[in-house]
């Protein structure tokens, strides 16, 4: 088994019983490892293997019994410190918890290129099926265009991702 199947496999498992929506879990992350494969240009500089098995593997510190320690050991130093990058840190509500995140998040490409891959596979899923949760993101969409706007800045993602961050200015903006 591959690096990416088995960060899969683990996934899958480790969100056993878990919903996402009216959903199983994992039709999350694999639309996040999707959306990351199909950012994963040629010319891009990014280890897609990494990033595929982070994409998969991003909640489930979050979201799940799994650990970082858990994931050093199965995927190494590399994926767990990266997915360690997008778990949310503590905090007394939502906005607390974002603003304490947000600069490991935009520490790296990586972790920046991914956050926004989760990002965009909670706003299209929130557009089409989630009321919500879209007014969730309708309400906090500035701050996060802002900051995702400056990172992506910030490690010269703009030609590869900022039509991404675009179109989902546009499908925030276009329901509010």
């Amino acid at each position: 088994m591959n690096k990416i199947d088995a960060a899969e496999y683990f996934a899958r498992g480790a969100h056993l019983g878990q919903k996402h929506g009216d959903r199983p879990y994992y039709t999350h992350p694999r639309h996040v490892a999707k959306v990351i494969q199909e950012w994963a240009l040629p010319e891009c500089e990014f280890d897609t293997t990494l990033l595929m098995c982070a994409a998969w593997l991003h909640d489930v510190i979050e979201d799940t019994p799994a650990t970082y320690q858990d994931l050093l050991q199965l995927f190494g130093r590399e994926v767990a410190e990266l997915v360690w990058a997008v778990t949310d840190e503590l905090g007394r509500n939502r906005k607390e918890r974002k603003e304490k995140t947000y600069p490991k998040i935009f520490a790296t490409a990586d972790s920046t290129l991914l956050k926004l891959a989760d990002l965009y596979s909670n706003v299209t899923g929130a557009v089409q099926n989630n009321t919500k949760q879209l007014q969730m993101y309708q309400k906090e969409w500035s701050e996060h265009y802002n900051v995702f706007k400056g990172a992506i800045a910030k490690h010269g993602l703009e030609e590869e991702v900022g039509p991404v961050l675009e179109a989902m200015n546009g499908m925030i903006r276009g329901t509010e």
